[in-house]
């Protein structure tokens, strides 16, 4: 898909600006930088002439109506925050991708690739990480046993909590949960 953008400007073109051109294209940028480096060895002048001319070139692109591309394969704001909300109210329990997926009917490939372009993580790795920031408030605001709160957070046993945790964290259940303590009184 071309746009008003793609159209590549003649040098001569140039001379004017700030006139309103369509977008010279990266050939052309290049071109200016070439010469401006070859022109900073023997000829300061004309460097700074050809530099002046890229910054204008680059304020016209800039302040040019050309739409941004659109990011593809990513999820649409109403689908990122009917997932979002999806996820956070069912922590405690099993989420299965196929399942989150349906939510806006997109194939399980197909949705965790859009995930992962728009959330910048899988979706196991991002519902691992609100399951331990989970895990983390509820250790801190009740005296829970651990057994519990990996239940609270939909993990399938303590060890399971354990092992994620230290993962994520670096320290053991337990020993964060006493530093936290410590560090609060």
């Amino acid at each position: 898909m071309r746009t008003s953008c793609d159209v590549p400007v003649r040098r001569q073109d140039l001379d004017g600006l700030p006139s309103r051109q369509p977008d010279t294209g990266i050939a052309e940028i290049d071109r200016l930088l070439g010469t401006i480096q070859e022109a900073l060895r023997f000829d300061l002048i004309r460097a700074t002439e050809d530099a002046t001319r890229l910054a204008r070139l680059l304020a016209s692109k800039t302040s040019q109506a050309c739409r941004p591309a659109p990011v593809w394969g990513g999820l649409a704001p109403w689908q990122i925050h009917k997932i979002r909300r999806y996820i956070e109210d069912g922590l405690d329990d099993k989420l299965p991708i196929e399942e989150i997926a349906d939510l806006i009917p997109l194939s399980a490939p197909h949705f965790s690739r859009a995930f992962k372009q728009s959330f910048g993580e899988t979706p196991h790795a991002y519902i691992v990480r609100l399951r331990i920031e989970r895990a983390k408030a509820l250790m801190l605001s009740t005296s829970e046993s651990l057994s519990q709160v990996a239940l609270a957070c939909g993990l399938a046993d303590q060890s399971h909590l354990c092992r994620l945790f230290r993962k994520f964290t670096g320290a053991s259940p337990a020993a964060w949960r006493r530093e936290q303590r410590q560090l609060a009184a």
